[in-house]
């Protein structure tokens, strides 16, 4: 989907964000629940919060039951 955000004018940092960096005080987000990928983006983007910030994140029910 990079291709057609950049035609709307957003400014597309990295092609994988499991691969992106940084520090951030607020992260918001609805992350990709296809082979149960939301668990691992939520906890990377959990990393990438500075002390004290705050994540919002759109989640399936499976972190209740999955191991």
């Amino acid at each position: 989907m990079r291709e057609i955000l950049e035609m709307k004018g957003y400014n597309v940092v990295a092609s994988d964000f499991l691969d992106y960096g940084g520090e951030y005080d607020v992260i918001v987000m609805n992350p990709p629940f296809e082979k149960l990928q939301d668990i691992d983006h939520v906890r990377h983007a959990f990393d990438l919060l500075t002390e004290g910030g705050r994540l919002v994140a759109v989640m399936s029910e499976s972190p209740f039951f999955r191991r």
